[in-house]
Formats: C-alpha cells, structure tokens, sequence
C-alpha cells in the first residue's frame, strides 16, 4: 500500500522488495561489525554488505550521504558496483 510516489523511477514491487532485504542485510552486519573486535568476522561482514550494497546500488537504490560515508569508513566501496 505504497501510494506514495518514489523519488526515482517507479519501480516495480520485486525490485523494491529486493532492495529493502539488501538494506535489511547492511544493517545486520553493520551492526554485527561494530559489536565485535574480531578482525575475521568483521572481514565477513564486510563482505556481506558489500555484496548487499552492490544490489542496492544495481537496482536504482541510492544511500544517503551519511550512510555513505560510515559504509566506507569500515571498508565498502561505490565506485563502479557493476
């Protein structure tokens, strides 16, 4: 019951369901990274939401500027998500 209108192009309901599990999967591990020490499973975690940034960003899906920027700060990168 979206009525809403989207700010980018209209997407169609399996892209954006697609892309809220993405989102859904950055704030998992997001979180995950920053409640452990160990350099290992953050490694995963930074994989994980690479992966999942890279879904969000082929899919039209865009961050906001701060989230950007704490998402590179532990190690994901945007530059040419193809």
């Amino acid at each position: 019951d979206s009525d809403s209108p989207s700010p980018a192009a209209e997407t169609d309901p399996e892209t954006e369901r697609r892309i809220g599990a993405a989102r859904k999967t950055i704030t998992k591990y997001r979180k995950m990274w920053h409640q452990t020490e160990s350099a290992e499973v953050r490694a995963k975690c930074v994989a994980k939401i690479q992966s999942a940034a890279n879904v969000v960003l082929q899919l039209g899906g865009v961050f906001k500027a701060d989230t950007l920027a704490e998402l590179q700060s532990i190690g994901i990168k945007f530059n040419g998500a193809s």
